[in-house]
């Protein structure tokens, strides 16, 4: 969950019951009333959410796309949704020998 200072939203990510196979949401509450204003469809499985109230933005990790989403304060759609990272490097196996200990030196 994150908290906009900026706006007094929470901001609280929503997975559902199969979080790999549906779009998620973020779910947009009025921090003084607690009553969900809005829901932001975001990528599959979003975790991790991080409010910067400096620029009025929102980011939201989604595990299961692969994805950020970044919403605009106060805003009912994603304004940017960065996609396809790379994959991490495969570790190669070592293929130098490690010397002998009776190999001379």
């Amino acid at each position: 969950m994150a908290y906009s200072t900026a706006s007094n939203h929470l901001y609280i990510p929503e997975s559902g019951p199969n979080p790999a196979g549906a779009v998620g949401d973020v779910a947009v509450m009025d921090a003084d009333s607690h009553v969900i204003s809005s829901r932001v469809t975001v990528g599959k499985g979003p975790f991790g959410i991080m409010a910067d109230p400096a620029r009025w933005r929102i980011y939201v990790g989604n595990r299961y796309s692969n994805s950020i989403s970044v919403i605009e304060d106060l805003q009912t759609t994603p304004v940017l949704s960065a996609t396809s990272w790379p994959k991490p490097p495969v570790a190669e196996p070592v293929t130098t020998p490690f010397p002998h200990r009776d190999a001379p030196r």
